[in-house]
């Protein structure tokens, strides 16, 4: 009975120790490094601010012009007091449908602060807000320190056609865009 036991657990902690390793065997045998992970932290306190706009009626867009354009109405202004600096978190949320799309194309959204864009926010990886054809509720969260002065955030978005094999025509509806500021 002992030497049993001892083996399950010989065994079971083997077993444990490869499937702990097969994501790197994997990596290994198909070429591939593992890029490193950059995170971004946003730590505020009390809550001084809370703004909430909601829009109700569909807006499309179709693959022209190219590039981000700005969501109609979706912007909010807010105000930081002059020698300090305040935590702005804003959270963009909005059915999303992309028509005619291939299995590489997207919707891709940017929150911008004074015009530059929120992290997180990078070229390498976009942030593809939704992809095909279905009834979708996507959200995503943005956050950065704010100095004092007069702020304005804005939701941009523009339709990613990888595969060109007919007119992409992206679609939000039902949005909300939440900025919370805090100390």
């Amino acid at each position: 009975m002992y030497k049993r036991s001892k083996a399950v657990v010989f065994l079971s902690t083997l077993m444990a120790g490869l499937l702990g390793l097969l994501p790197l065997i994997v990596v290994a045998q198909q070429g591939e490094q593992a890029a490193p992970q950059v995170f971004t932290t946003c730590r505020g306190g009390a809550v001084k601010a809370t703004q909430v706009k909601t829009n109700d009626v569909a807006t499309t867009r179709l693959e022209a012009p190219a590039g981000f354009i700005a969501l109609t109405g979706a912007s909010s202004a807010f105000a930081v007091p002059a020698g300090t600096t305040d935590l702005a978190v804003v959270t963009f949320s909005a059915e999303c449908r992309l028509f005619n799309a291939s299995p590489n194309d997207w919707v891709e959204v940017q929150v911008r602060l004074d015009g530059v864009a929120m992290e997180p926010s990078d070229a390498v990886s976009p942030m593809a807000f939704c992809s095909n054809d279905s009834w979708e509720m996507c959200s995503a969260t943005f956050c950065q320190r704010v100095a004092g002065g007069a702020h304005t955030v804005s939701v941009f978005w523009k339709l990613v056609d990888n595969a060109p094999l007919g007119v992409l025509q992206g679609w939000l509806d039902d949005w909300a865009l939440q900025v919370q500021i805090s100390e």
